[in-house]
């Protein structure tokens, strides 16, 4: 017999799995009046930089480069923990995305500037600032060129303790 607890735990694995492949899919886009653009979204908490799950990293590459978003907002970058787990010689969680991207011939620009929260985009990030939030809360604001309009790009990670 199931008790409520092993119950509780599969359905909370098949959320989790809706998720990962629902959520990826659907990535938020923005079309243009003319349609000659299309702008992707992609928005992910990679969990202290994907990786604390076997081939984590590789999994959220991978994952990057199927969906292929024009700008991916990213939380949970934690370069120095992420450093010493992975024992790599990044101390910049974008940078190794970025890097990881270009050995699959993509080409992306990344900042997080110490943070914990960034932007990867296709295209270059014009400005890019840690923008000061109360109870420690981590939040990022990039300016994002794209055929002449400006778009601005925020990333925010939330304080677990307030919602």
């Amino acid at each position: 017999m199931i008790n409520a607890k092993q119950t509780e735990s599969a359905v909370l694995k098949i959320f989790i799995l809706l998720i990962c492949t629902i959520i990826p899919n659907n990535a938020f886009s923005y079309n243009t009046e003319d349609d000659s653009t299309c702008i992707k979204v992609m928005q992910l908490n990679i969990w202290l930089g994907a990786s604390q799950v076997a081939n984590g990293f590789t999994g959220l590459i991978d994952i990057i480069e199927k969906v292929n978003p024009d700008i991916l907002i990213l939380c949970e970058l934690h370069n120095e923990i992420i450093s010493s787990i992975l024992n790599d010689k990044y101390t910049d969680s974008s940078l190794r995305i970025t890097d990881a991207l270009k050995k699959r011939n993509l080409t992306y620009y990344g900042r997080n500037d110490g943070s914990t929260v960034g932007v990867i985009s296709k295209y270059k990030i014009n400005d890019f600032k840690i923008i000061p939030t109360p109870k420690n809360n981590f939040m990022a604001k990039a300016i994002i060129n794209i055929k002449g309009i400006n778009f601005a790009v925020y990333s925010l990670q939330l304080d677990n303790k307030y919602y």
